[in-house]
C-alpha cells in the first residue's frame, strides 16, 4: 500500500502579511493618551501665565525635541548615541565661538553642524566596522565632546551679541522643523523595508560581526542623531544668546532619554510610533515649566523628574512591545532554518 506523502511546511511567501495597523495600534492609542496629557499640561501652564505661543517655551520645545528625535533615531537603529547632549553642546559652543570671531551666522552654523556631523560619521564608522557596542563608543564621544567644548572656551561663557533679540517667528520656524522631522521620521519608520534595513543592529537573532545592513544602520543612526543634536545646539544659542559649557550634559541626556522612552520608542530598538516623541517632548517641557514657575528645586526638575519618567517609559515600552506582538519574518533566514521573529 503506497504511503501518503509527508505534509509540507507552508510557503512563507504565501502567508499573508500582518496588517500594518495590528502592530501600530498600541502606539497610536498611547499617543492619543499623550495628547490628552499635553492638553491638560498646556491648560495648567496657561493658568501660570505661560502659553504655547511664548517664544521661550517654543525654543525650549524645539531644542529638546530635536535632541530627542536624534536619540530616538539612534535607538530605533539599535545604535544608541549617548553623546547627543554633549554633541549639541559642542555645536552650540562652536557656533558661538565663530560668531564671536566675526563670522556671519549662516557660515558659522554650517561649520558647527558640519563638524558635529563629521563626528557622528566617525562614530558610525567605528561602530559599523568593528561591531563594537554603540553605548561604549558614544560614551567616549560624550566625554570627548564635553572636553573639547570646555577647551575652546577656557570654560567661560560666550555671549553672542550679533544675532539680535530672539523672536517668536524664529522660534516658530524651529518648532515647525522639529515637528516635520520627528513626524516624518516616524512615518518613514512604519515602512517595513526601511525598518528592516536600518534596524539590523537591534534585531533578535542577528550574529555579531560585520554585515552591510549593520554598517548602514550604524552610519544612519550615528550620523543622523549627531546632525539633529547639532541643530539642537544652534537652537539653544539662538534662544539664550550665549553658550556656557558646563557639566550638565548627563542631566540633559537623561531628559531626552525620558522623552524618547515616554514617547513609546522601545529601549530594545526597532520599535516606535509616529508622533510619540513630539507629544512627549511638549508634555515634559510643559511639566518642567510648571515646576519651574512654582520655584521647584532644580534637583527635582533636572534630576528626579527625568529619572522617574525614564522608569515609566521603560515600562510603557515593554507593554507596547507586548501588545504589538512580534513581527513575523518576511523570509526564511537560510535553507533549513526557521524564520527569525524580529523584536
Amino acid at each position: 500500500m503506497p504511503m501518503a506523502p509527508a505534509p509540507q511546511p507552508p510557503d512563507p511567501a504565501a502567508v499573508p502579511a500582518r496588517p500594518w495597523i495590528r502592530g501600530a495600534l498600541p502606539y497610536l492609542v498611547w499617543e492619543a493618551l499623550l495628547l490628552l496629557l499635553v492638553v491638560g499640561a498646556a491648560a495648567l501652564v496657561a493658568t501660570r501665565g505661560v502659553g504655547l505661543g511664548n517664544a521661550g517655551l517654543q525654543f525650549n520645545i524645539a531644542a529638546t525635541g530635536l535632541l530627542a528625535t536624534g536619540l530616538a533615531l539612534s535607538l530605533r537603529t539599535g545604535t544608541p548615541n549617548l553623546a547627543v547632549s554633549a554633541l549639541a553642546g559642542l555645536s552650540g559652543t562652536g557656533y558661538a565661538v565663530l560668531l564671536d570671531d566675526g563670522w556671519s551666522a549662516m557660515p558659522a552654523a554650517l561649520a558647527a553642524v558640519g563638524v558635529v556631523g563629521l563626528c557622528g560619521l566617525l562614530l558610525g564608522l567605528v561602530t559599523g566596522l568593528t561591531s563594537a557596542p554603540a553605548w561604549a563608543v558614544s560614551l567616549a564621544a560624550l566625554a570627548g565632546a564635553g572636553a573639547i567644548a570646555i577647551a575652546i572656551t577656557d570654560g567661560q561663557s560666550i555671549v553672542v551679541r550679533d544675532l539680535g533679540a530672539p523672536t517668536g517667528g524664529t522660534a516658530s520656524v524651529w518648532l515647525l522643523l522639529f515637528a516635520v522631522v520627528t513626524i516624518g521620521g516616524g512615518l518613514l519608520w512604519q515602512v517595513r523595508p526601511i525598518r528592516d534595513l536600518l534596524s539590523a543592529n537591534s534585531s533578535a537573532g542577528q550574529p555579531a560581526g560585520l554585515s552591510a545592513r549593520r554598517f548602514v544602520g550604524a552610519m544612519v543612526g550615528f550620523t543622523g542623531s549627531s546632525l539633529l543634536a547639532a541643530l539642537s545646539g544652534l537652537v539653544l544659542v539662538t534662544s539664550l544668546r550665549m553658550a556656557a559649557p558646563s557639566g550638565s550634559d548627563l542631566f540633559r541626556l537623561a531628559l531626552v532619554l525620558a522623552v524618547v522612552l515616554l514617547g513609546g520608542v522601545s529601549a530594545l530598538g526597532r520599535r516606535g510610533g509616529i508622533a510619540g516623541t513630539l507629544l512627549a517632548t511638549v508634555l515634559l517641557v510643559l511639566v518642567s515649566t510648571a515646576l519651574t514657575v512654582e520655584n521647584t528645586p532644580p534637583w527635582i526638575t533636572a534630576g528626579l523628574l527625568p529619572a522617574v519618567v525614564i522608569i515609566v517609559g521603560v515600562l510603557v515600552g515593554r507593554l507596547l512591545d507586548f501588545l504589538a506582538g512580534p513581527e513575523p519574518a518576511r523570509t526564511p533566514t537560510a535553507a533549513g532554518q526557521s524564520p527569525t521573529q524580529t523584536q
